[in-house]
């Protein structure tokens, strides 16, 4: 691995902080040694107009990267840079839907922020990761990495060549030669950390869905599956349980049951999961405390609006919400309170952390946005299907996030940070050293406002911002930081063994905390087929723990579809049957008895490949080598 960064020595710009990459990382290692040969070489052009610099493999001669193929463009809030290519065989950049797993050289643009929407073709999803391998014409391979967490897009051109642009930051570039795909994956886990080693039980099968709407409907379910002999490890419960779908609260009058059962599945032998979503609520004119509320309020947890004086109110599943601030260093032990109390009513055994990009059935706001050149860029590229787009649709304000009372940059605002809220637990308050950003990263000065709006292309479904100054930037690593820097306090609530937290919204860097699920996808059979690529992309990501839904969560899913999906689920690194409130039960007990039996032969093979799959999750772990992998790989 090394690295070529451009900045301006003259401005303070916002840069990813570590521990994403951590800046005392030994360049000179053997990740850039072939032997006793140097695996790259670079030029530069320094006098010339414009600046360019070339990236070459020593070995063979082959130029990876070439900037000599346009201008670089460097202003306040607009950063551009093209590269040519020594091929077109390239792959990665996501979260995004496509149909083939080597990407379209034919001037395809990806946009990539976080954002909430559902996995429609070539639309940006959940998470952020710049990141791209190439093969060259020799068969070696290489990647290349872009640690920048502003909305950014990237075209992918027939030359071939790469065109990056961002609204903000710096443009700071990291090579990893390879030169095989799995020491690319090697390398590239050694600079963001390598996977979680997940618990045994976690690989087995998962079975929930959203719409029980008692204890006794997860009840029946559960007896269901023993009476067929199907196993399973896993029952899983969504949103169903909260009182009137409030967060860290349990529906007394559907669900007093719960904990009971949660116990009984605890002595065969089985776990529990839930899920959670970062939106606390604000009930209106309720008698009653809501405690979560109450003490977010009291100790000044929550997201504010752009001039700090009061939370800001976005719209989630409960009504108004406000959105705890985990660049704030009280939130941690906040939420980490939050959680061992509602642990205490529910023992659950892992989560499911959803809407974390963070997610907003506002547009910005309830009370809208301020009308700047954070919510409103003076500049968007062309793009189909983006009537009134704006990088704030469905998001936290991107000009908001700032604490009551601190200085102005007290939080990171979220311009810069356009990635997830990755929310982990955490029993103390202290962050580790090697985790804490220095104060001259988490406040630099002028970062504000997108000049353009980062591709995006499905209307209706664009993911919701809170406010430009804060989404822009803190959306994507800030947050993330201390976030993680405790992921150790929920496997304290086990009791000391290790949990399961799976994560929707993810970025560089995730997998050494959360495993990821695939989102919302449809009973359709090409949502089937692109699970495949994106549980090989999240490979090359360094986040191994990944699956879809099995059988589609939303639509209804035909037997035969589901029976395929089941076929082919038991490969997947985390296997779920899961689906919403408006589909129809699609757990195996739903269809015939034919079903069944080849269910229960499927999910049989899969127990008897669980030692060879824990293997390849523990090689992960400590090398960093891939768990579902393409051929090519081998």
């Amino acid at each position: 691995m090394f690295r070529v960064q451009i900045y301006d020595s003259s401005e303070e710009r916002y840069e990813v902080p570590d521990p994403v990459i951590p800046v005392e990382m030994d360049l000179g290692s053997p990740l850039v040694h072939e032997g006793d040969v140097q695996m790259y070489a670079t030029s530069y052009s320094l006098g010339s107009d414009p600046f360019s610099f070339q990236v070459r493999r020593t070995k063979t001669g082959t130029v990876i990267f070439d900037t000599g193929v346009g201008a670089l463009v460097f202003a306040h809030q607009f950063l551009q840079i093209s590269a040519r290519l020594p091929s077109g065989l390239v792959y990665g950049l996501g979260e995004h839907v496509h149909d083939h797993f080597k990407h379209d050289m034919n001037w395809r643009t990806w946009a990539i922020f976080n954002r909430d929407a559902f996995p429609e073709d070539y639309s940006n999803l959940y998470g952020s990761h710049p990141l791209y391998m190439c093969i060259e014409k020799d068969n070696n391979a290489h990647a290349v990495l872009l640690l920048n967490s502003n909305a950014m897009e990237i075209q992918l051109q027939p030359t071939p060549a790469v065109t990056f642009r961002t609204t903000g930051g710096v443009l700071d570039f990291y090579f990893f030669m390879g030169p095989t795909p799995e020491e690319v994956v090697r390398q590239y886990t050694e600079a963001v950390g390598r996977p979680l080693m997940p618990p045994y039980w976690a690989l087995g099968f998962h079975l929930g869905r959203w719409g029980y709407r008692t204890t006794d409907y997860v009840r029946d379910t559960q007896k269901k599956m023993r009476d067929m002999n199907m196993p399973q490890d896993v029952a899983h419960v969504d949103k169903d349980i909260l009182y009137k779908q409030r967060l860290f609260t349990l529906d007394r009058n559907n669900f007093a049951k719960l904990p009971d059962l949660v116990k009984d599945l605890h002595g065969r032998g089985q776990r529990f999961t839930v899920v959670i979503e970062p939106g606390v609520a604000v009930p209106r004119g309720e008698p009653g405390p809501y405690a979560p509320l109450e003490s977010g309020e009291r100790l000044g947890v929550f997201v504010n609006d752009t001039w700090g004086t009061q939370p800001i109110q976005g719209l989630g599943w409960p009504g108004n919400i406000m959105f705890p601030d985990f660049g704030n260093p009280l939130t941690q032990a906040w939420w980490s309170e939050q959680l061992r109390e509602f642990h205490q009513i529910v023992p659950f055994d892992g989560l499911w952390i959803t809407g974390n990009e963070p997610s907003n059935y506002a547009n910005g706001s309830v009370n809208g946005c301020l009308q700047d050149n954070l919510n409103q860029p003076p500049y968007k590229p062309t793009y189909r299907n983006q009537a009134g787009q704006k990088t704030n649709t469905k998001l936290v304000p991107l000009s908001d996030g700032r604490r009551r009372g601190a200085r102005k940059c007290f939080v990171p605002e979220f311009y810069d940070t356009h990635q997830p809220i990755i929310i982990l637990a955490a029993h103390k308050l202290d962050v580790p050293k090697e985790y804490r950003v220095a104060e001259s990263q988490r406040c630099p000065t002028r970062t504000r406002g997108p000049p353009f709006g980062a591709a995006n292309r499905i209307a209706e479904h664009r993911t919701k911002v809170t406010n430009a100054d804060l989404v822009g930037r803190a959306k994507q690593g800030d947050w993330i930081t201390r976030a993680h820097a405790k992921h150790g306090a929920l496997n304290a609530l086990s009791g000391g063994r290790r949990s399961l937290v799976m994560s929707r919204s993810t970025f560089l860097g995730s997998g050494r905390y959360v495993g990821h699920w695939l989102g919302d996808n449809a009973s359709r059979w090409p949502d089937l087929g692109h699970s495949i690529i994106a549980m090989l992309e999240f490979g090359l990501f360094g986040i191994p723990l990944v699956g879809a839904d099995v059988c589609g969560f939303y639509d209804d899913a035909n037997e035969e579809l589901c029976l395929r999906w089941m076929q082919l689920g038991i490969f997947y690194p985390l296997v779920r049957n899961n689906n919403a409130i408006e589909s129809s039960a699609q757990d195996p007990s739903a269809f015939s008895e034919d079903y069944k039996a080849v269910a229960r032969n499927a999910l049989k093979l899969r127990y008897e490949l669980l030692p060879f799959l824990y293997t390849l999750f523990h090689h992960a772990h400590t090398k960093g080598t891939t768990v579902a992998r393409p051929l090519f790989h081998v």
